[in-house]
C-alpha cells in the first residue's frame, strides 16, 4: 500500500461518526492496529501544530511567534497522547 493510499484510508476512517467506531476497530486487522494508532497519533500532532500555526498567523503574528505556538501545541498534544520522550520542536 502506498503512503497516499494509507493516508486516504486513515482520513476515510476519521470521517466515521464515533457511534460506529467499534465497527471500524473490528474492520482493522489485529496486526494493523498498532500502525493505525501510530498514524492517528502522528496526524493528531501534525494537525494540532498546523492549526496553531495558522491561527497565530491569521491573528497577525509573525512566523516566529506562530512557530513557538505550534511547538507549544505540539508539546500539549504529545502529553495528552501519553508520550514520555522529549518534545519534538520544529524549527523552520
Amino acid at each position: 500500500m502506498t503512503e497516499s493510499q494509507k493516508s486516504r484510508r486513515v482520513m476515510d476512517r476519521l470521517r466515521v461518526p464515533p457511534v460506529k467506531w467499534q465497527e471500524v476497530f473490528e474492520a482493522v486487522a489485529a496486526e494493523d492496529r498498532t500502525g493505525f494508532v501510530r498514524d492517528l497519533e502522528a496526524l493528531a500532532e501534525r494537525a494540532t501544530r498546523m492549526a496553531a500555526y495558522f491561527n497565530r498567523r491569521h491573528l497577525g503574528n509573525d512566523h516566529a511567534a506562530a512557530v513557538r505556538k505550534s511547538n507549544s501545541a505540539g508539546t500539549a498534544v504529545r502529553r495528552a497522547l501519553g508520550f514520555s520522550y522529549p518534545k519534538q520542536d520544529i524549527t523552520f
